[in-house]
């Protein structure tokens, strides 16, 4: 097995994929919590002190998600076959 360096290139190459995946899933998440948190309620006549508290919990569950999903983009990228590299943990003895 043989070692790459680590270069401006390759860590670009890695941060994109990992970067590219989350940023679209959370962006697409927002919009969810935005429209069933904020918009949705609003359309609907709902009190805005309601709105605010769904907003806030919609916060939260943004939040959470978004590590989620980053934890889940990040083992993505640890199992990626990359045109040159690959990414891999590798036991110390």
């Amino acid at each position: 097995m043989e070692k790459v360096e680590v270069t401006w290139g390759t860590t670009l190459k890695v941060w994109w994929s990992f970067f590219w995946r989350c940023t679209v899933l959370s962006l697409i998440l927002a919009a969810i919590l935005l429209f069933f948190g904020g918009f949705m309620p609003g359309f609907m006549g709902v009190k805005k002190e309601l709105i605010e508290k769904l907003g806030g919990i919609a916060l939260h569950i943004f939040i959470i998600a978004t590590i989620l999903i980053s934890i889940w983009a990040f083992k993505k990228i640890l199992g990626k076959k990359y045109k040159e590299f690959s990414v891999a943990l590798i036991k110390e003895v």
